[in-house]
Order: C-alpha cells, then structure tokens, then sequence
C-alpha cells in the first residue's frame, strides 16, 4: 500500500509517523529513492519535508546502526542531509555512525559545516565534540551564506540557556582562533570575535582572546571599537578592564563620535557618572577631541542638555574656547538653546579658570 501514496503524502508519513523496523524503511526506501532524486532537483535542498523525512527515519527508528544501513539506497545529497538533521536533533550517536559511514569533506559535503552551525546555535556539546573528532571539518571555516565561523557564532548568539557560553569555550579550547585568525571580520557587521565577546559582555572569554593576540582597538563596520561598545553600553567592569589594558578611547566611529562624545551626550545621569568617570581618568584620554558634525564632547553635552556631564568635562580641563564647524563654542551653543542653568555653568568655569591664571 505504502508504494501507491502520492509523493507528498508518502514525506509526510515518513516525516511525521512512526517508523518501527527496518523491514519498514526498506519498504520505502524502494519509492523514497526515486522521491529523493526528483525533490533534489526541482526543490530547494532544504525542503523542509525532505529534511524531515530522513531526520525521522533517523529518529524513529530503535537501531540507529541499521537505520544508517539503510541510507546506502539513498542518493548522496539525501545522506548528506541526514548528517545536517542529526547534529540538528540533539542525536551524537547517530551522527557519529553517518560521518564514519559518509567520509568526505566539508567541500564536498558543504551540510557539514551547516551541522557544526546548529550545533552552536542550540548548544549541543556532544555534537560539536563529534563533529570535531571525526575529521572531516574545519572549525575556523566560515559558513559562506553568513561569513561567520562557529566562534564568531556562538559569541554573537550568547543565550545562557543554550549554552553558547559553553560552545564558545569549547570552541577556543580546541583551537578556533590563534595569533594569525583572532583579529578577522566576519559577518554583516564586519566584527571580530573580540567585539562579539564584548558586546556580549564576556569578560572571561574576551580576556582569553586578548591573551592569544586578539587587537584591543578592533573595530566592525562602523567603526566601533571595545572601549566605544562598553561605553555605549554602560558596561563598567568591561571597560574598566578595557583601559587597563590600555585601550584607545579616543577613536572616531563612523557618526564621528568618540566613546567621550557618546557618554557626553546619551544615558541617564546615575548610569553615566561612572563611565563618565573611567573616560576621563585613562591617561589616553583627549577631553577636547574634535570631531565634524559634533565639536568637542563639551559641545554633546551642552546639546544634549546634560548639566552632569558639562560640570564633569569642564572640571576635566575641556576647553570652552573651541568652536564647532558651525563657528560656536559650548557657551553659544548654551545661549542658543536658552539654557540659563548651563550658561551659568559654562561662565561660573571660565570665571574659575580667569582667577586662577591671574594668581599665576
């Protein structure tokens, strides 16, 4: 009966119900077979019933060895696929059976590096152990749709729950990134693995890469750098590792702001203070940096209405004096926005700083 079902409802049954014994699947491997080779050629690779339907027959089935015998009257692409649903199910065992029985690269097979993929994703140890044992893939490759490697991966996916904390360990233990690859830019964001650490607030992790080699001062796409997303983010143990290690937090991001400019301008006055002050205490640090479209940061803060930060810039020695590129310096700008409160300020400052050069 099983070899008059339409197609369609011939995957779905496969895909969907129970498949005791392997006399079943012999059964149907004498119309999957011919079902296979049309679906891989007038349908995506990854049509979702021709991935369920060996992922079932995998999964179904009591004897995984004899479930993998059975694959031999499968067409290779279709054997491929299976190795991609067996990492995606959580399932090592049958996994390791089908890399032993269906040895090839990932070139040949790219499903393996999409298996080592899903692996990160869900936080699946046991796969990424079995994937990495056999052989035949190379960790530090990137996936080409995505241009991420697995690192870049599990860093940029964090979720506890997952475990990509885990992964990410894991994959730095078994050599995923070394001197000569930690610093490369993947993805959309063009970011290194050390900025996926750091916008995911892995301390540890960001520590390790820093001791391989990773570069402190990395930027992605737009120009961020560690210092700028800790600052950003107002993430205050990261950055206060970040400028003990002598970290720039004088560069430009692609808005032509600096971590200074951000902290300057945005966040709340009891989350900034603190950045604020870890800023302006690296001996790095250029309070009067001068950027277009913005002045100085002295300039953001008095745009911005932000009284804490002026106060804390003008007692950091910002110069009042400096004109942004529409010819005003901070106190005009202060006027403009009718901002007695940091007019005053602004003038109380420079009324400070005259008297004490005339003591001088």
């Amino acid at each position: 009966m099983l070899l008059n079902l339409p197609d369609e409802l011939l995957l779905c049954i496969a895909a969907h119900a129970p498949i005791p014994t392997l006399a079943t699947l012999t059964l149907l491997n004498r119309r999957l077979h011919a079902v296979f080779d049309q679906y891989l050629y007038t349908h995506d690779m990854l049509h979702d019933d021709l991935s369920l339907l060996w992922a079932a027959c995998l999964n179904r089935t009591s004897i995984a060895s004899k479930s993998i015998a059975a694959a031999d009257s499968l067409p290779p692409k279709c054997r491929c696929i299976a190795i991609r649903h067996a990492a995606i199910n959580d399932n090592p065992t049958v996994l390791a059976l089908l890399l032993r029985r269906l040895r090839c690269s990932q070139t040949q097979c790219p499903h393996r590096i999409w298996a080592l993929h899903e692996a990160v994703d869900k936080g699946y140890l046991g796969v990424l152990g079995v994937l990495v044992d056999s052989g035949q893939i190379d960790i530090r490759s990137p996936r080409p749709d995505v241009d991420e490697s697995a690192l870049h991966r599990a860093l940029s996916r964090l979720d506890f729950e997952n475990r990509s904390c885990d992964v990410a360990n894991m994959l730095l233990d078994l050599g995923a990134v070394d001197a000569s690859n930690v610093n490369q830019r993947r993805g959309v964001c063009q970011a290194t693995v050390l900025d996926a650490a750091c916008r995911n607030d892995q301390r540890a992790i960001a520590r390790r890469l820093i001791a391989i080699g990773a570069d402190i001062n990395c930027v992605d796409v737009h120009n961020e750098t560690p210092v700028y997303i800790a600052s950003s983010g107002h993430n205050l143990p990261l950055l206060r590792y970040l400028l003990t290690c002598n970290a720039d937090p004088n560069v430009l991001t692609v808005r032509n702001r600096t971590a200074l400019h951000f902290a300057a301008a945005f966040g709340q006055e009891h989350s900034m203070r603190e950045v604020m002050h870890l800023l302006l205490a690296a001996p790095s640090i250029n309070v009067n940096a001068h950027t277009p479209g913005f002045g100085t940061a002295l300039h953001s803060a008095v745009a911005h209405d932000r009284e804490m930060q002026t106060q804390m810039l003008l007692e950091a020695g910002a110069n009042t004096e400096l004109r942004d590129e529409h010819g005003m310096t901070p106190l005009d700008v202060a006027r403009q926005m009718q901002n007695d409160r940091l007019v005053a300020v602004i003038t109380a400052a420079k009324d400070k700083r005259r008297r004490e050069r005339m003591k001088l």
